[in-house]
């Protein structure tokens, strides 16, 4: 999930980005919950970005919530390190879709 509605430096280096790295939940709950990071990013006129965790809401690798949960090889990739290589991507597209630099 991307907000960027009070996002006003498009383009820019200097654009704050407010990430919010997913739970052991559907993503949904915790964008309903978060009114916070809703009313920085409003202060500060940042980007928003929720995400969700692999194996979590309509996060499921391998098609469907069976496919991702019924052999030990899928569920292979419910980990920790496993979470931040996806988190890491997803900065990266990010960064890369709205012409953010590092």
């Amino acid at each position: 999930f991307v907000n960027d509605q009070y996002c006003t430096n498009h383009d820019s280096s200097s654009t704050p980005v407010l990430f919010y790295a997913g739970n052991e939940a559907p993503i949904t709950q915790f964008i309903q919950n978060s009114g916070f990071l809703f009313e920085a990013a409003k202060h500060l006129g940042a980007m928003v970005v929720f995400a969700e965790h692999r194996y979590y809401g309509q996060s499921f690798p391998f098609g469907s919530p069976t496919a991702a949960l019924t052999t030990p090889f899928n569920i292979s990739y419910l980990t920790v390190e496993q979470a931040m290589e996806d988190f890491n991507t997803l900065q990266l597209h990010i960064r890369h879709k709205w012409n953010l630099s590092r």
